[in-house]
């Protein structure tokens, strides 16, 4: 996958997710490939989340020392 590519899956992610999300704050997301982690590092704002993007191995075990970090994203729980 390329890195656009990556960065699309993970807008959907939290576009489809963003309630778990915010309320995990440390969010997993796992495909064939790739794995996605959607956190708040503590250092940042509480809105602010870093998405890494790990690559999995063909027995499909997450490879901890090969990942991206992607575009950060700031999500607000949204009132009724």
């Amino acid at each position: 996958m390329t890195l656009h590519d990556l960065q699309r899956v993970a807008n959907l992610l939290v576009k489809v997710y963003k309630r778990q999300i915010l309320e995990q704050g440390d969010w997993w997301w796992g495909m064939d490939s790739h794995d996605f982690n959607i956190h708040n590092t503590g250092d940042t704002p509480q809105n602010c989340f870093t998405v890494n993007v790990y690559e999995c191995n063909e027995d499909g075990t997450t490879e901890y020392s090969k990942y991206i970090t992607l575009q950060d994203v700031y999500l607000i729980e949204e009132t009724a």
